[in-house]
C-alpha cells in the first residue's frame, strides 16, 4: 500500500517535470513566438498502472465484460497556470477479448495542485480493485440470496473484502454502517466503494499543529 508521504514525493516530481519548460512557454517569452499548433498538445507527466475490472453486467454479450482503464496526468505545454489534469480512457471488451466499446479520453479532475490530481488517480485505481472484489456480493444481491434483515455474517463478509485497504479504526466502523446500507439496497455499490476507498489513511490530509513558545525576561529594580 502507498503512503501519503510517497504520494507527496511523487507529486513533487510531477511538479518539477511540469515546470521544466513552463518558464520558456509563458506568453511574451521569446520562445512563445515560435509556438505552433503542435505545442498546444498536452504533455504526459505521469502514467498510472493499467487497471482492468471484470463485471458480470447484463448485456447482449455472453459472459462478463472487462473494463480496461488507462489513466494519466497531463499538462498543456503552453499553459501558464500550470494546471494538471487527470485523464481517463476506457476500453470495454467481451469475454472472448472482442472490443465492444471505447470511451474517448476525458479529464476527470483538474487542479493546480499535483498531489490532488495524483490522489484522485490512485483513488480510482483502488475503487476499480474494490469494485471487482465485491462483484460476488452484487451477484448474490441480484439473486436475492441475502436474508433479511442483514446478519453479522453478511457484514463480516463485506469487511473481509475490504480488509486489503488501510482503514483507521473509526473508518472501519463507518464502513460497516455503509455495508449495512449497501446490503439493504439503500446505497449504490459505486457510492459504497468510493466512500470506503476515500477513508484510507493515505488520502486523509495530515493536520499539522505548530506550537510556538515566547520566552520573555523582566528585570525588576527595587
Amino acid at each position: 500500500m502507498r503512503t501519503r508521504q510517497e504520494m507527496q514525493i511523487e507529486a513533487r516530481r510531477i511538479e518539477t517535470l511540469g515546470r521544466q519548460t513552463s518558464g520558456d512557454r509563458r506568453p511574451g517569452s521569446t520562445t512563445d513566438l515560435a509556438l505552433t499548433t503542435a505545442d498546444v498538445s498536452p504533455r504526459v507527466l505521469f502514467s498510472f498502472p493499467e487497471s482492468s475490472v471484470r463485471i458480470n453486467s447484463a448485456s447482449e454479450f455472453e459472459g462478463p465484460l472487462t473494463h480496461r482503464m488507462l489513466r494519466r496526468i497531463e499538462q498543456a505545454e503552453n499553459d501558464p497556470e500550470g494546471e494538471y489534469r487527470l485523464v481517463e480512457e476506457e476500453f470495454v471488451s467481451s469475454s472472448d477479448g472482442q472490443l465492444v466499446r471505447h470511451y474517448e479520453p476525458v479529464a476527470l479532475v483538474s487542479s493546480d495542485d499535483p498531489l490532488e490530481v495524483l490522489s484522485a488517480g490512485y483513488q480510482r485505481l483502488d475503487e476499480d480493485q474494490l469494485r471487482e472484489r465485491i462483484e460476488p456480493v452484487l451477484d448474490r444481491m441480484e439473486a436475492n440470496t441475502f436474508p433479511e434483515p442483514v446478519t453479522k455474517a453478511d457484514i463480516a463478509e463485506v469487511a473481509r473484502l475490504v480488509s486489503h485497504l488501510e482503514l483507521p479504526p473509526a473508518a472501519k466502523l463507518r464502513m460497516k454502517v455503509d455495508a449495512v446500507a449497501f446490503l439493504e439496497g439503500t446505497m449504490e455499490a459505486g457510492d459504497f466503494v468510493a466512500r470506503t476507498v476515500a477513508r484510507q489513511e493515505c488520502y486523509r490530509p495530515v493536520e499539522r499543529i505548530t506550537v510556538s513558545e515566547r520566552i520573555s525576561e523582566a528585570v525588576e529594580i527595587s
